[in-house]
């Protein structure tokens, strides 16, 4: 389809995504204006060729250094899930809305500021523009204070930047820029985008853990017996007398699948981020002109009746073989696929154990006596969560 003058190519199911994710043809990132409005440096997920490719690799081996590929990272995500424990307790078994404890303990993990919103789209899709005028100030408004907050902590670092001693990724990113400095080599490392990688990081890892936990915990509401099936294994696997560890999830296959499973359902990233032909191409025999917008409709591949049996239902076990083990689906697409893939899988993926794993250890989760809970989520830069109100047990 075509929106404005641009053409409009929608895959609708994972052998589609999949065939044109890893098509090298298909991994440019679509320009408008305002993307040029906002002045904004080429981080990782707006950047395109070799500033794209330097940043992609320095970026997933730094934050593998820096302890997401590695076990102490746990304690990290840990201390942010007893905080939140903490805050659930002083409520009293009362009801309360759990959004800002989860976003604020999502945000720490990798100190993050704020949700991006509806405007997400817009940054990729030139008619936006037209259809709201006036998202590019509310763009850019945000911009601003995302550039504020983050451009005051580069700045602390440069005041205190110790080439012998490289304590985070903006310090070794500051040490490989003066590294590059001088020499002949081209090197896109630079200002402008450390201030755009660090503002793609934040929001991404915050609004996507965050979403999920929140309905991870409303579909276990509205499904009290995987809730227990879930508290079940975890006490059988790790007991009373201490919390879940990364190092028990393989012997916790109904809990790594209710993850995945509402992973599936809740399609948390409805249109993922759109791609663009760098030249004419061809996606399941169909020709693709330079220059299209190419969309992943992650929404229907999550819920394709084809693909899945009752695909508005809950349904953990989809993912246990018969051996009882858990096997990840190709079908869900959570992260994406290709080279243009989520470089936080990792952390994701063990932030969300931790979270629900320590969370349904400690505690029930109910639905308060007279709310009325609603499945139907909100659309924006993230499919959310209706606002819902929960009622936290306190487990013995």
């Amino acid at each position: 389809m075509y929106v404005g003058n641009r053409l409009v190519v929608v895959l609708n199911t994972h052998d589609a995504i999949r065939e044109a994710f890893r098509n090298p043809d298909i991994a440019a990132r679509p320009e408008n204006s305002t993307r040029k409005k906002l002045k904004n440096g080429h981080g990782i997920a707006t950047a395109n060729g070799d500033a794209w490719y330097q940043q992609r690799k320095f970026s997933a081996v730094t934050l593998s250094n820096f302890g997401i590929g590695k076990s102490s990272f746990q304690d990290q995500i840990a201390e942010e899930v007893k905080a939140v424990a903490a805050e659930f307790n002083k409520f009293d078994e009362k009801p309360f809305d759990p959004t800002l404890f989860l976003s604020n303990a999502t945000s720490n993990v990798i100190c993050s500021v704020e949700k991006i919103g509806s405007g997400l789209f817009q940054i990729f899709v030139p008619a936006f523009e037209y259809i709201h005028p006036n998202i590019d100030d509310e763009l850019l408004q945000i911009n601003i204070e995302q550039k504020e907050f983050i451009g005051g902590i580069v700045s602390d670092h440069k005041k205190t930047f110790d080439p012998d001693n490289l304590r985070d990724y903006v310090d070794v990113y500051l040490n490989e820029i003066q590294r590059n400095q001088g020499s002949s080599k081209s090197s896109e490392l630079n200002d402008p985008n450390l201030l755009s990688t660090l503002v793609q990081l934040f929001v991404t890892g915050t609004e996507t853990a965050s979403t999920t936990i929140r309905w991870i915990l409303l579909y276990l509401i509205a499904n009290p017996d995987v809730q227990l099936r879930v508290q079940n294994e975890i006490d059988h696997v790790v007991g009373r007398n201490r919390l879940p560890r990364l190092s028990d999830r393989s012997q916790m296959p109904y809990t790594q699948a209710t993850i995945h499973e509402v992973q599936r359902i809740s399609s948390v990233v409805v249109l993922g981020i759109p791609h663009m032909t760098s030249r004419d191409t061809t996606v399941k025999g169909y020709t693709v002109p330079q220059g299209s917008l190419v969309v992943p409709n992650m929404y229907k591949v999550d819920h394709d009746q084809a693909v899945w049996n009752q695909p508005w239902e809950l349904k953990p076990e989809r993912f246990i073989d018969e051996n009882g083990t858990f096997f990840p689906s190709e079908n869900v697409l959570p992260f994406s696929v290709g080279r243009r893939s989520c470089i936080g899988e990792n952390l994701a993926k063990k932030e969300m154990f931790i979270f629900v794993s320590h969370l349904l250890h400690q505690f029930t989760f109910k639905k308060p006596k007279d709310e009325i809970l609603s499945l139907e989520g909100i659309m924006g830069g993230a499919y959310t969560p209706s606002d819902y109100k929960v009622q936290a047990i306190k487990r013995i």
